[in-house]
């Protein structure tokens, strides 16, 4: 993108073609780390007060104004938001009307939508990214997590049995599809100290008998 692009867009839009560069190589490279590096991108957008142009479909009957949505062949139905104007028009659709929304308050909003279910999953890793102990609510026999209510899940951890070193606690919120919402790595980051000779990950009760 020109300097000269840049000069005659919205301040708020301005820097999205990070957003743009981030998809198109997602496009070409459909793995997780790309997918993660696109959802970075994103947030760093979202710290710095970036925006995108939500499209307005005509109001009908109740006079009421509804966000633009597209539907994909799997009969999910997709909220229409651009990075440019430039990116609008290549959709090619009836849009009469777009205006600008914070990046951080459409994905708000998109969350408040009661449909929208979704599973909280937390992975346990070591200091060099070895995965130590992976589950979910739904492994917990636990619902589905409600998107479109405010709240908070409790996970209690009972017995704890990582051999002394250095651990993280990632946290994701997928679909059932495996449709990635957030991704949050390094929540926490704990140390497990100890004076046990054994070696490993975890502790595993042995009873030794001659």
């Amino acid at each position: 993108m020109s300097d000269n692009k840049n000069v005659n867009q919205d301040k708020g839009l301005q820097g999205n073609e990070k957003i743009e560069q981030a998809i198109a190589a997602l496009q070409q490279e459909a793995t997780q780390e790309m997918l993660a590096h696109t959802l970075t991108v994103i947030r760093r957008r979202m710290r710095e007060n970036g925006q995108f142009i939500l499209s307005v479909e005509p109001p009908t009957g109740d006079n009421q104004l509804r966000i633009g949505t597209v539907k994909t062949g799997d009969g999910k139905v997709w909220w229409a938001a651009f990075t440019s104007f430039e990116e609008e028009l290549k959709g090619g659709g009836s849009v009469q009307s777009t205006f600008l929304t914070d990046i951080d308050q459409l994905f708000h909003s998109a969350l408040q939508v009661n449909e929208i279910e979704g599973i909280m999953s937390l992975a346990f890793t070591r200091q060099d990214e070895i995965l130590c102990y992976a589950t979910n609510n739904i492994i917990g026999e636990k619902p589905p997590v409600q998107l479109g209510k405010q709240g908070c899940i409790t996970v209690g951890i009972k017995d704890c049995e990582l051999l002394p070193g250095v651990y993280m606690l990632n946290v994701a919120l997928t679909s059932f599809e495996n449709e990635i919402y957030d991704d949050l790595q390094r929540v926490i980051i704990f140390t497990i100290t100890g004076s046990q000779q054994e070696q490993g990950i975890c502790r595993i009760h042995c009873e030794w008998e001659n």
